[in-house]
């Protein structure tokens, strides 16, 4: 999984929530493109999704997330 925890993560969400869309890397190695939004900002190198339903959450770095809209 290409899940990656930024090393200072913030109490507070950073930023407007936006539509992304979140690549996920499966422990097999397959990606996945899924829908969500960011719910946190870690500066410039990590974002937090929420995707699916039920929601999961997962940090992830910037180049794994693009704008939806």
């Amino acid at each position: 999984m290409n899940e990656q925890r930024p090393a200072n993560i913030p109490v507070r969400p950073g930023g407007d929530p936006r539509l992304v869309v979140a690549r996920l890397v499966r422990l097999d190695g397959t990606e996945v493109f899924l829908p969500g939004r960011s719910v946190r900002y870690s500066g410039q190198s990590h974002v937090m999704v929420a995707v699916g339903s039920p929601v999961e959450y997962f940090w992830l770095r910037k180049d794994d997330v693009t704008d939806a809209e």
